[in-house]
């Protein structure tokens, strides 16, 4: 039994994984920082429905060695924004140059419909790295610890 859920959280974070790295190709979410707040803004001319959001940690696991750390889940949205504000981050445990991740759930950046989106993200100073299109996520996160 042990077995069966062991491989069935590895088939759902394989399909969560190519989900999201499908859809974070097309993704133009503009991240930016004010205040002590994140932004995590959408492109004006789209109509995003959110229906939740968290921040990972890219570089630390939960106990089970294969998910990444959660730090943050939104609660239930589902309604329209136009950004997502992250409020006071460095008490959530944001530090600069360690890599981040939004996972977003949505409908609408896309034109696969309903889906999740990823934003890979660090912080330096008042400078935002974010994830480029298919770039590798070891060489990302090595660009934050560089930075």
């Amino acid at each position: 039994m042990k077995s069966l859920n062991a491989l069935l959280i590895l088939f759902i974070t394989f399909l969560v994984i190519g989900c999201t790295s499908h859809n974070s190709i097309k993704t133009d979410i503009v991240v930016s920082s004010n205040q002590g707040n994140l932004y995590f803004s959408f492109p004006k001319d789209k109509k995003v429905l959110v229906y939740h959001y968290e921040i990972n940690d890219y570089e630390n696991f939960e106990s089970d060695g294969i998910t990444y750390k959660r730090l943050f889940v939104s609660k239930e949205i589902n309604k329209e924004v136009k950004e997502i504000i992250f409020e006071n981050y460095k008490s959530k445990k944001i530090v600069e140059n360690h890599a981040y991740y939004m996972l977003l759930g949505e409908q609408g950046l896309n034109k696969t419909g309903v889906g999740f989106t990823t934003v890979g993200f660090c912080l330096h100073k008042d400078k935002i790295l974010t994830k480029q299109q298919n770039e590798n996520t070891s060489a990302f996160i090595q660009k934050c610890h560089d930075l």
